[in-house]
């Protein structure tokens, strides 16, 4: 995956506000994977994937329905940009997946 900026997160929030609660922290962890998947599609063939993009979180998560852009302050939003980060968190630690 490439660097991640605040952009990534916050279109990877709206992204997971179209899922049910439950669904969100996995629904992080696919988000995750593509970017990674189509980045290395990217670095190998030096073209964007086709589904997922030039490798950004920002561009898997434009392959999903958004939620619009939220303004003002909202507890849920919050919630769900915490869920995120935390989500980009967890896959960077994961120690089943393959490095670079």
């Amino acid at each position: 995956m490439r660097a991640v900026l605040s952009v990534d997160i916050e279109l990877a929030a709206r992204a997971l506000l179209c899922r049910a609660a439950p669904e969100r922290r996995k629904a992080m962890q696919a988000l995750c994977e593509r970017a990674h998947i189509a980045d290395l599609w990217r670095r190998r063939t030096g073209r964007a994937h086709s589904v997922w993009g030039d490798g950004t979180l920002a561009a898997a998560a434009m392959a999903h329905p958004l939620a619009p852009k939220r303004l003002r302050y909202d507890p849920v939003w919050t919630e769900v940009l915490g869920q995120a980060l935390a989500g980009l968190d967890d896959w960077r630690q994961d120690p089943a997946r393959r490095s670079d």
